[in-house]
């Protein structure tokens, strides 16, 4: 029996430091007055801005108006980023955007579409590889920096 309380205490306490990674926060856009605004909650399909556990994805939205996100200022990291084919992420001068969640992927963004950065990009990650994808749709005059951290997540 003690065994048993013993188990259910270990799993109990893992249960509790887990953290939910794999949510996906998909780009809607189109927020009256807030349309490219990426701190805007009504512009998320979670209708909340992303945060470390979640998956962005940033999708072709030339048939909603075409509204695609900007970053300002600096933005809570991410788990993960991918810009999908059509779509367009910008980062301007006094923006910049985390990425610190990898472990799972072999990269940090896959990049299908365009990000223009004039700002910063900041990868944390246990890999090689910080794209995927069209490396070349990265149209960087602003600064990239890249943390290699065995055993992130």
């Amino acid at each position: 029996m003690k065994t048993l309380l013993n188990l259910f205490a270990v799993i109990g306490i893992l249960l509790a430091t887990c953290h939910s990674v794999e949510a996906q926060n998909v780009w809607r856009g189109g927020k009256p007055g807030q349309e490219k605004n990426w701190n805007t909650p009504g512009n998320w399909s979670k209708n909340r801005v992303p945060d470390i556990d979640d998956i962005v994805l940033i999708p072709n939205t030339e048939s909603r108006g075409g509204f695609y996100p900007v970053i300002t200022e600096e933005v809570g990291p991410i788990y993960y980023l991918e810009v999908q084919g059509g779509a367009t992420l910008s980062i301007a001068p006094q923006g910049s955007l985390t990425i610190d969640g990898i472990g799972k992927y072999e990269d940090a963004i896959l990049l299908v579409g365009t990000i223009e950065n004039r700002g910063e990009i900041r990868l944390s990650t246990a890999k090689h590889q910080l794209f995927a994808g069209h490396p070349e749709n990265l149209l960087n005059e602003g600064k990239i920096t890249s943390v290699f951290t065995p055993g992130n997540r």
